[in-house]
């Protein structure tokens, strides 16, 4: 009982085990005053050991303290920073330079505010905390619209120059491969694949615009392919068969491309049925310049020659106007 009130070690206490036990042998009057001094002694060494365990927890007790205060110190100063970097990203915000991602740090900082704070400082700043939030949140929610037109602005600002671009083309009937006129009904598309759904709901009007000029464009383009190769087969030299069948197939892709892509004009028939009477022609013609120059000096090889060039006029004319009767001047 001793030990565990006194916290004594073992050999002090075997020594007051050892002193009651003499002064049990001595008289009453001599006992009374050695149990006074013993009791005194005990007492006074009990009292000094407890005094030092006192002041050992109250030491400890201090040092939590110390350690709450400081943590509740460090949070104020984390508070504290949050709210200087809020306060600089809004006075030197340029939508020309700061992206979207450049937000996400300052959401995350405030969204993690506290986390690895003790429950008592969490409570204690919790006003503040939820403070801090309430600003990051309402300087995030103005700010991001603006960040995602701007975003937005400048991919529409090149799509508008790449239309500008393939309708000076067009306008100046420069050559274009199938491929890429295709590729101007994707314009739009692959553009704002760079960009994220919100963004694009916030500016669909501007988005559905540029689409309907691109679909426009492309078939501006097919138009404009199909005129130009109309006219090269008009006037395209002739130096065999070969020519003609490339003349052929050339009228009837662009004829058909036509009919899908705004209809024919009459102006386009024309064209088109220049070019393949001139094809038609050819072999009738080239027979008949041989025969011309052989009436001067084989009559019979001239007649034949001429009959050879009806013939293939009659077999070119049928196949260059499929029902049509060969006209009669010819």
């Amino acid at each position: 009982m001793l030990k565990r009130l006194s916290n004594l070690s073992d050999d002090r206490l075997r020594y007051y085990v050892a002193r009651i036990r003499e002064i049990g042998s001595l008289g009453e009057e001599a006992a009374h005053i050695e149990t006074d001094k013993l009791a005194h002694e005990i007492y006074e060494e009990c009292d000094s050991t407890l005094m030092e365990q006192l002041q050992v927890e109250d030491e400890e007790i201090q040092g939590e303290g110390y350690e709450d205060e400081e943590e509740l110190e460090t949070a104020r100063t984390e508070i504290a920073k949050l709210t200087e970097a809020l306060k600089a990203f809004e006075q030197g915000f340029d939508v020309a330079v700061v992206q979207q991602a450049d937000l996400e740090p300052l959401e995350e900082w405030a969204e993690c505010l506290g986390e690895d704070w003790d429950a008592t400082t969490t409570a204690t700043l919790e006003s503040q905390i939820n403070e801090i939030r309430t600003a990051v949140s309402k300087v995030v929610a103005r700010i991001r619209p603006i960040m995602v037109r701007h975003e937005v602005g400048l991919v529409l600002e090149q799509l508008d120059e790449r239309i500008a671009s393939v309708r000076q083309m067009v306008d100046k009937k420069q050559r274009m491969e199938d491929w890429y006129i295709n590729s101007i009904r994707g314009f739009v598309r692959v553009a704002m694949d760079e960009v994220d759904e919100t963004a694009q709901a916030m500016c669909r009007d501007e988005i559905a615009a540029r689409e309907t000029l691109a679909a426009e464009l492309a078939e501006d383009a097919e138009r404009m392919v199909c005129e130009v190769a109309i006219q090269d087969a008009e006037c395209r030299p002739i130096y065999n068969v070969g020519t003609v069948r490339r003349i052929l197939a050339t009228t009837d892709d662009a004829l058909n491309r036509l009919s899908e892509h705004g209809g024919v004009t009459e102006a386009h028939y024309v064209k088109i049925r220049a070019a393949r009477e001139r094809a038609a022609r050819y072999r009738h013609d080239k027979r008949a310049a041989e025969a011309e120059v052989a009436l001067a000096g084989n009559q019979r090889r001239a007649e034949r020659l001429l009959r050879e060039a009806k013939i293939l006029l009659e077999q070119d004319w049928a196949e260059a106007f499929p029902g049509e009767e060969l006209p009669t001047r010819d």
